[in-house]
């Protein structure tokens, strides 16, 4: 049951309600299974909606890098975490420092898209990036987390060592150049794509050119200031998940559970522990009473 009326219902609030029925429709209709995102379909209308209107906007693709060799060792339901993990990430991001305009949609797979304004791309993507490096790594068992690969056997029989999941964003705008189509928008985002995955980190790059010519080595100071300041940070974030795990608090299954539930609803994994009747408040108060990091953003998002 979506919505009621009573009777004799009043013309206009009928009109109201009908009108919002069919929005959630279309939404749910265009939106990612998973992460019920707007998929593709709704990017391709909205992107074409800016054009007609001559808007100046930002447009920012991410692209999970080494997704498939985490889906192959550790399995599709493991796989699925990490995108919805992804896409709590961008939305967060969105929320962070963009204003109403801005959207996300995932495309499908590992491919997500951020629509935004050239004064907030570089926020955007750093974010993503910090995020995304500070918390994905605890999606691989402590044996590969650690030494920073996982060995794969294909069906050959050959082995190979994987890095670690990473992020690339390439960031394309119609400030400077115009931009036609979303297909345009996607031709010139893959060559950006392509030259940042040849690295092994998470990077973003933004297309700052007027012409098309290729990418090359063109790396922003945007870009490398990115580089520098994950490359400098210490991993000593450890989740807070992750810590009820080494405390035996809570087990993998109960963990799993209440993490979709956080990606769902945004609601703080501490809570939700707490509803779920896994952690009283007195355990969840001295488990953090007990972690004092010198940084707070190092301090488990409860």
């Amino acid at each position: 049951l979506d919505d009621y009326l009573t009777k004799p219902p009043d013309p206009v609030d009928l009109e109201v309600r009908i009108e919002m029925a069919l929005r959630r429709t279309e939404h749910q209709f265009f939106a990612n299974p998973l992460t019920r995102l707007p998929a593709s379909r709704m990017l391709e209308k909205i992107v074409k909606l800016k054009l007609v209107d001559s808007q100046i906007f930002s447009f920012l693709y991410c692209d999970i890098n080494n997704f498939k060799s985490f889906n192959d060792r550790y399995g599709y339901k493991h796989g699925d975490e990490v995108i919805m993990q992804t896409a709590h990430i961008i939305t967060n991001a969105i929320k962070r420092y963009a204003d109403k305009k801005d959207l996300c949609f995932h495309i499908g797979g590992d491919d997500f898209v951020v629509l935004s304004n050239p004064e907030r791309e570089a926020d955007i993507a750093k974010y993503i990036i910090e995020e995304f490096d500070r918390v994905t790594p605890f999606h691989y068992e402590p044996f590969d987390r650690h030494r920073g690969f996982i060995r794969i056997k294909d069906r050959r029989g050959s082995i190979s060592d994987l890095d670690l999941m990473s992020i690339s964003i390439a960031i394309v705008n119609n400030q400077h150049r115009q931009i036609s189509s979303l297909i345009e928008f996607i031709e010139i985002a893959f060559e950006i794509k392509d030259y940042l995955k040849k690295h092994k980190r998470s990077r973003s790059l933004i297309n700052r050119r007027k012409t098309a010519s290729r990418i090359q080595n063109d790396i922003d100071a945007h870009e490398e200031k990115i580089r520098k300041g994950v490359a400098s940070k210490k991993n000593v974030y450890r989740p807070l998940g992750q810590i009820l795990l080494e405390r035996n608090l809570i087990n993998p299954e109960q963990l799993d559970n209440a993490l979709i539930k956080h990606w769902d609803s945004n609601i703080r994994l501490g809570q939700i522990l707490m509803d779920m009747n896994i952690l009283n408040p007195q355990q969840l108060e001295d488990i953090l009473g007990e972690i004092q990091p010198s940084n707070p953003a190092n301090y488990p998002k409860v």
